[in-house]
């Protein structure tokens, strides 16, 4: 079933879908729960991290909350015990880790499990990383119909690309590995120095992309670019693009994409106040790691239950 709202505006400026989809030159999804189903491969890799750092194990139905703001938030939350709660660190919205965060004298902690300090999540990441870099790819698996729907959008002509808040090498290894054939405009992962969803500007800079720079816009021979990174070879003189951020430079009157362009598809609460930020349509997706209610209370463009339905409202 599919459930729309519609604001003011938008009944003002759309006197149907058909419109709204003939409207759409950008699809931006968002990765994990989205595109993939990966919580089993990033549960398993979390618990073997907080098994190496003296952590008790969570449930792999614990990871259906805890991920999707970052790595170094996923690793805050896990290593809090679920059912005590003694000791919070804050969710850093800019995942900029520091190694100097204590716990108060005052808080108790229990002398079998480590402190789970700031330096601790750098200790998490340390074993985090290749563990998954080996194992991303165990169990994770596209949900069914996306490929198929991936491909009916760019045979249609829209222009598909990612922001997620999965570190950036992950991300693309993932759209490498599972989406080989999907000509990706811009694939935009978790950067250092770059704030995470849902700060809007991961969407900005994906919006800032031209898209005939993409892959499918030369010749084979001729080809400078990267599949996922964009632009890899033009002379310095002549590269208004950063590989991972987009064109850097271009006047805002002739900047690629229009938020009424632009379509932005989750499946959580970070999604949807990403979409709602960057003030693009938002449809949250509900086959993912979070539940119709939370994506509602958003109030997004739309809230669909199937891949098929997603398609027909993106394309017709």
């Amino acid at each position: 079933m599919v459930v729309i709202w519609f604001s003011a505006v938008e009944l003002r400026n759309l006197q149907s879908i058909d419109n709204w989809t003939a409207m759409t030159k950008l699809v931006i999804f968002d990765l994990d729960g989205t595109l993939l189903d990966t919580v089993e491969d990033l549960g398993n890799a979390t618990n073997y991290a907080l098994r190496m750092c003296g952590f008790p194990e969570r449930p792999l139905k614990d990871y259906y909350q805890l991920v999707g703001r970052g790595i170094y938030n996923l690793f805050r939350s896990a290593m809090q015990a679920p059912d005590e709660g003694k000791v919070t660190l804050p969710d850093r919205g800019n995942e900029a880790a520091s190694v100097e965060g204590n716990v108060p004298a005052s808080v108790e902690v229990s002398a079998a499990v480590p402190v789970p300090n700031e330096a601790m999540v750098q200790k998490m990441a340390s074993y985090f990383l290749p563990y998954y870099g080996e194992h991303m790819c165990d169990f994770t698996r596209p949900y069914p119909g996306i490929p198929e729907m991936l491909a009916s959008l760019a045979a249609a002509g829209i222009q598909v690309a990612l922001a997620s808040n999965k570190y950036q090498e992950g991300a693309e290894k993932l759209i490498r590995r599972f989406f080989p054939e999907i000509p990706f405009m811009k694939v935009l992962g978790q950067r250092e120095g770059q704030p995470i969803k849902p700060d809007p500007q991961v969407v900005f800079q994906i919006m800032a992309t031209e898209p005939e720079v993409g892959p499918q816009s030369l010749p084979t021979d001729k080809q400078p670019f990267d599949p996922v990174l964009g632009p890899q070879s033009l002379p310095t003189d002549k590269q208004p693009f950063d590989p991972v951020l987009g064109p850097q430079s271009l006047p805002t009157d002739k900047q690629p994409f229009a938020p009424e362009d632009v379509a932005y598809v989750g499946d959580s609460n970070v999604d949807m106040q990403t979409g709602l930020n960057a003030g693009v349509r938002t449809i949250g997706v509900t086959w993912g790691f979070r539940d119709r209610a939370e994506l509602e209370a958003f109030h997004p463009f739309a809230v669909v239950d199937t891949v098929q339905e997603l398609q027909d409202l993106l394309i017709g």
